[in-house]
């Protein structure tokens, strides 16, 4: 059948409210708000329920001008294992959604899809 697409807010979600983005995460918002492919940009407009409760909120929520939707996680040029391992769940529940692990090391970004 036919999933509901979940409405999309600008702001953070309930359990991250207050939390602004770092200096990474601002680099990557004003980079891809600069992509004529991307509608619109959210700092962490989407919460996931993953197994056993566990809660995952990607970087940034994006539209694309095509309709697609994607998620984006942003890293500096160090990523903890768990992170990963974090994303990869989310990826393999949730594979309706563009994902992004965009990282900032040595001076550029390094993007790479997640499948």
């Amino acid at each position: 059948g036919e999933r509901a697409v979940p409405s999309i807010t600008a702001g953070a979600p309930p359990l991250r409210r207050g939390r602004r983005p770092n200096k990474t995460e601002l680099r990557w918002l004003a980079m891809i708000g600069a992509d004529r492919s991307v509608k619109k940009a959210v700092f962490e407009g989407v919460t996931l329920r993953l197994a056993d409760g566990v809660r995952y909120t990607p970087d940034v929520f994006v539209e694309y001008s095509d309709g697609a939707l994607g998620l984006d996680e942003v890293k500096g040029a160090f990523i903890r294992p768990d992170a990963i391992t974090k994303l990869r769940v989310a990826v393999s529940q949730y594979p309706g959604f563009r994902w992004r692990l965009a990282q900032w090391k040595g001076s550029r970004w390094h993007v790479r899809g997640c499948e």
